[in-house]
């Protein structure tokens, strides 16, 4: 290619705004390559993703050239005891006229284990519909009823689909189970050629349900037809290595059943780890006293049971939805929805992607690299996602791969949310990058990773940036539910028993969390409050 069509690929339209611009670009470039040119990058969109995960004191130890191809470099200032995991997630060069994003890998005969996504109540249930849409897109399904569109799906789909030839053709059905007590919500979900008809359960009662209900005859039997559900679809499908469960946190009775979900799954398969992904409560508190003791006790069952967890913040998404992303027209939870779909397609894109060289990633490997936790605990962190046209500093004309980690770093430990003393930080790249000729005499007639931007800023176009840490967001939201429920414990004895709460498992739960608040005090880095909040280097990040 010309020096001028080059430029423009790596710097994207100006201001990194807009997505028909670049769009257009692409399609230029195309058109005018001729046979046995780079025509074939542009044949092959989604390439691959390098995953690479280890406490950040061992890895200056690794191969240079396993440093670079992640984007690992000395300028990664953390502390030693960090666990830092990398992942760059590729897509060299896209033609819009040809297949759509997701087709062209050439790892996509790997076999790796089976992951199972379970989703209790209507916000659990929201969240893993827009997941599993999100890749369908990623592996070229259709998104309403999972038929490829171009032949056969790419990548390591048979971890996370199962295949099935039928009277209509070839079908592809995620390995998901979808449950609510509503039968409204699962009716939503049903009306969805997509999902298998026997991993939609409901329990016949609407929206109104109580935790009373979880609790009794209504809620057990649902619970016991999942198993069975499960059981069947594991013989079918092969068993589950690892559980992406998601459930609510917010404190309605929904969570409550996520909670009781999540203990018997995890009796029911003792050696396969759980990652929950959930969302905690609002800032603001609600007028419902079993609000704060549904969520202390769904928290009390994550702390036994899962793994790890995912956790997020509906207040902040919907507030970076709002100035960061262009959803679709989606706004509210909607939106919100949409941002932890995309954080979790980067954090599962190993598991489905792989390496170019190497195998499918581990799914043991993804949960243990978000690191430790504290006090009987398991890993708590949050996931923020961004899209690269909008971030200032990857603007310049040739932003390198290793530049882009190390400004990520900076920003999640100077970002209110995050904290200053990190026991994980995982940074997952999703963006084309490229080769380019090293500058100056540092590495003379050398190569670098370098990152091309569009500009494009929909989630969906697969440009993104996304950030897994610890958090403080977390720990005050474990405050405000372990203050809240203590509180309307106090004052509403006897609703207690009226939400089909036994007090004993309630106050152990409360103190549980009042626990890990305790052991936290004092470890704040110095210069940082009880926010996680540092002033920001002047020009050096802009939002938009």
């Amino acid at each position: 290619m010309n020096g001028e069509s080059t430029r423009q690929r790596e710097e994207g339209p100006s201001g990194g705004q807009g997505t028909g611009v670049s769009w257009e670009r692409l399609a230029e470039e195309a058109a005018g390559m001729t046979e046995g040119s780079e025509r074939g990058d542009l044949l092959v969109p989604w390439q691959t993703v390098e995953f690479v995960s280890g406490m950040s004191r061992v890895w200056g130890k690794f191969a240079e050239v396993d440093r670079e191809r992640v984007g690992w470099t000395r300028q990664v200032a953390v502390p030693a005891a960090v666990r830092l995991t990398l992942s760059v997630q590729t897509v060299p060069r896209w033609d819009p006229e040809g297949p759509e994003m997701g087709m062209g890998a050439a790892n996509s005969e790997l076999f790796p284990p089976c992951v199972f996504t379970v989703a209790a109540g209507s916000a659990g249930c929201r969240m893993a519909r827009d997941f599993w849409e999100v890749l369908c897109r990623e592996h070229g399904l259709r998104e309403g009823d999972g038929v490829p569109r171009f032949g056969r799906p790419t990548g390591n789909w048979r971890g996370f689909f199962r295949e099935e030839n039928g009277a209509g053709g070839v079908r592809y059905w995620p390995h998901a189970l979808f449950a609510d007590l509503d039968a409204a919500v699962i009716g939503e979900l049903g009306a969805r050629a997509l999902f298998p008809r026997g991993g939609l359960l409901d329990g016949g009662l609407d929206a109104g349900y109580t935790g009373a209900d979880v609790a009794g005859e209504a809620g057990q039997r649902l619970r016991e037809r999942a198993l069975a559900f499960l059981d069947g679809h594991s013989s079918e499908a092969g068993s589950p290595s690892v559980i992406l469960f998601f459930s609510s946190l917010e404190g309605s009775a929904g969570g409550r059943l996520g909670g009781l979900m999540l203990s018997q799954l995890r009796e029911r398969y003792p050696a396969v780890p759980v990652l929950v992904v959930g969302v905690l409560p609002h800032a603001k508190p609600t007028a419902d006293p079993a609000v704060a003791w549904h969520a202390a006790l769904a928290l009390q069952r994550i702390r036994r049971e899962a793994a790890a967890a995912v956790l997020f913040s509906n207040d902040v998404l919907i507030r970076r939805a709002g100035r960061l992303w262009e959803t679709g027209g989606r706004s509210g939870y909607g939106a919100a929805n949409l941002l932890i779909a995309e954080a979790l397609a980067a954090v599962t894109g190993p598991l489905r992607f792989g390496g170019r060289d190497t195998a499918a990633a581990d799914p043991v490997a993804l949960i243990e690299a978000l690191g430790n936790g504290e006090g009987g605990w398991p890993p708590l962190v949050t996931a923020h996602n961004w899209p690269l046209g909008r971030l200032s500093f990857l603007k310049s004309p040739q932003p390198r791969l290793s530049g882009v980690v190390a400004a990520a770093v900076r920003f999640a430990r100077r970002q209110k949310g995050f904290a200053g003393e990190m026991s994980a930080l995982g940074i997952y790249l999703r963006g084309r990058w490229h080769e380019a000729a090293a500058e100056g005499g540092r590495r003379r007639g050398g190569r670098v990773q370098t990152v091309a931007l569009s500009g494009r800023t929909c989630p969906w176009a697969y440009e993104s940036l996304t950030v897994v840490a610890s958090s403080p967001e977390i720990e005050e939201s474990l405050e405000r539910i372990a203050r809240r429920a203590a509180s309307h414990l106090r004052r509403f004895p006897e609703a207690v028993a009226a939400a089909g709460i036994d007090r004993g498992q309630l106050g152990a739960a409360i103190r549980a969390l009042r626990e890990r608040q305790a052991g936290r005090g004092g470890e704040r880095e110095p210069g940082v409050d009880k926010l996680g909040e540092a002033p920001l280097v002047a020009g050096e990040f802009d939002w938009g």
